[in-house]
């Protein structure tokens, strides 16, 4: 992000030096660590953001007819900006990707989060090496994907009333259990005629089925009955497979996710959704627990929202054929990896890492929100060790952070009184400075309401290091402030010169002694502070609790090994 940041910088420098070498060469630069910062997080998008809108409002001036520029010369900025920040990027964005999908080709733990087509894709995954295609009157076990329960039933009935008083139909539980057991068995009932032999036999997307339980010889069902738990979802529960009364009750549409018409249904990689045809509800569970009639089992039941992600299903595993054979590892034989278009992974990488992004809503005892992120409310535990009382603890240093915030805060006073003056024809500020003041400070403190704001609307997670972007520009608007503050000079022209530009009197800021004063005690405050916080946030030396108190510097922080404060009476 910085070197993004300075890249521009000196691609703006060379702005009367349009299309030359060195121009061009700041220009693709830039745009090269544009890509890298946003390889490198999802966040990186916003310092994209701030280099665009940057872009924007420097090619708002070039189009200015006032400035005597054609059509032609406008387009030929525009050309080679769209070349440099964003195709270079893109290219430089999807390049990283395919390095990185063309090295990793094994499996790893974090395959569940994949399609199960693009799991099939890498090498040693167990959906490659031990899916099989599942054949009408196969037995087998169905586990929930996320909660990863086993779809289960036993000869135990729902009470007749439940404890808020609504009634069952009696009929045999169904749940989800979460260990192997013999009442995990399911059959795979067809609905259709089929061949006596042959790839006809092989269960398919769209396929209409029953679920026989193979302990109780009860077919799956569900109805019109509320569940234990959700009046509004529908119970699962089981019938004779001999009582042909609730033979459409008993129908369920095979639904396999991100299948080809007519593909077929394998364990491990087969995700599903269980349909019910006639009320078209999805079998769902979820991580409730049923009272002790149920044996504190998870809850299954139908789900009327059947788009749901939650409602995908897969089959474990194989555990008789329909000629009561189990096919072994060793008759499975080693399988090569399946092929998959490249951009179909990018782009499940792509809708995974904003959906996981978007998702991490959970509480958490170091998350805070962006109005505490100026101040240092609070900062992160990332370690603790008990022998040595040894913690590393993410904060910032109080006085450099402390400074960044009034120095933002500072800079937006300074402009809004000058704004305020000039509607009174009043000119406190020296129009070079003003200038510098906009264009020079004004990027800066772009930068960092670009990436501080936005956090304002995420639901999400948030944390201290996710200020670190803006307290980086909050920084650099601190140096112009202060440099503001110390002289009434600036060091002109900063802009390298083109060959059509008029030469113009160098100028150096005066800032005299007190300048380099100034810096001086602020560095040697700065090194104190960084020296004495430095075990928190280092983990090394260790400290007593009395120490550890010494250096909570706001009563917010929440430090571990901190001694408990006693009152003394006299």
């Amino acid at each position: 992000m910085s070197m993004t940041i300075y890249s521009y910088i000196r691609f703006r420098k060379l702005r009367y030096l349009e299309f030359s070498p060195t121009w061009w060469s700041w220009l693709l630069t830039t745009g090269f660590f544009m890509a890298c910062t946003w390889s490198s997080k999802v966040n990186g998008i916003l310092t994209v953001a701030t280099i665009g809108i940057a872009v924007l409002i420097d090619l708002w001036d070039v189009l200015d007819y006032k400035k005597g520029h054609s059509m032609e010369y406008f387009w030929k900025h525009f050309t080679a900006r769209a070349v440099g920040f964003i195709a270079l990027p893109l290219i430089m964005y999807l390049l990283v990707f395919w390095i990185h999908l063309s090295i990793l080709t094994y499996s790893g733990p974090g395959d569940s989060f994949m399609s199960p087509a693009f799991q099939e894709t890498l090498r040693d995954n167990e959906l490659l090496m031990n899916s099989q295609e599942i054949r009408y009157y196969d037995t087998l076990t169905i586990r929930h994907k996320d909660t990863k329960v086993f779809l289960h039933s036993h000869p135990e009935q729902y009470p007749l009333k439940y404890d808020d008083g609504r009634i069952s139909s009696q009929g045999q539980q169904v749940t989800g259990y979460a260990h192997d057991d013999i009442n995990n068995y399911w059959q795979i009932i067809p609905t259709k005629a089929l061949p006596e032999t042959g790839r006809g036999r092989i269960v398919r997307h769209e396929d209409t089925i029953q679920l026989l339980h193979v302990s109780t010889q009860t077919l799956l069902l569900t109805h019109d009955v509320a569940s234990p738990t959700m009046a509004t979802n529908e119970e699962f529960t089981t019938s004779p497979k001999d009582d042909h009364s609730r033979y459409n009750d008993t129908l369920f549409h095979l639904r396999l996710v991100d299948s080809n018409p007519g593909g077929p249904w394998k364990t491990k990689s087969g995700h599903f959704k269980l349909i019910h045809v006639p009320t078209k509800v999805a079998m769902w569970t979820f991580p409730g627990q049923l009272p002790d009639w149920a044996f504190n089992q998870q809850e299954v039941n139908g789900n009327k929202q059947v788009g749901d992600k939650t409602t995908v299903w897969y089959p474990d595993e194989i555990i008789t054929t329909e000629d009561g054979e189990v096919r072994t590892k060793e008759e499975l034989g080693h399988k090569e990896p399946k092929k998959m278009n490249f951009f179909k992974k990018f782009g499940e990488l792509q809708l995974l890492m904003l959906q996981h992004n978007a998702g991490l809503i959970a509480s958490h005892p170091y998350a805070s929100g962006p109005v505490n992120w100026p101040f240092l409310i609070s900062g992160i535990s990332f370690w603790t060790q008990n022998e040595g009382q040894k913690q590393i603890y993410l904060i910032g240093n109080l006085i450099g952070w402390l400074a960044a915030t009034f120095g933002v805060a500072i800079f937006i006073g300074i402009l809004g009184a000058d704004l305020l003056a000039r509607r009174r024809g009043i000119e406190p500020i020296p129009t070079p400075v003003r200038h510098r003041l906009w264009n020079s400070t004004g990027f800066f403190l772009l930068i960092w309401a670009v990436h501080y704001f936005p956090f304002f609307l995420m639901g999400r997670q948030l944390f201290l290091h996710h200020y670190l972007e803006s307290h980086l520009a909050s920084a650099l608007v601190s140096g112009a402030v202060l440099h503001f503050v110390l002289s009434e000079t600036i060091n002109y022209p900063i802009s390298i010169r083109g060959p059509s530009t008029r030469p113009q009197p160098p100028q150096q800021a005066d800032v005299g002694m007190k300048g380099p004063i100034v810096v001086a005690v602020f560095a040697l405050l700065m090194f104190g502070m960084f020296v004495y916080i430095s075990p928190l946030t280092y983990g090394t030396p260790g400290l007593t609790g009395e120490q550890v108190n010494a250096r909570r510097l706001l009563h917010t922080w929440t430090l571990h090994f901190a001694a408990k404060k006693t009152d003394h009476f006299g």
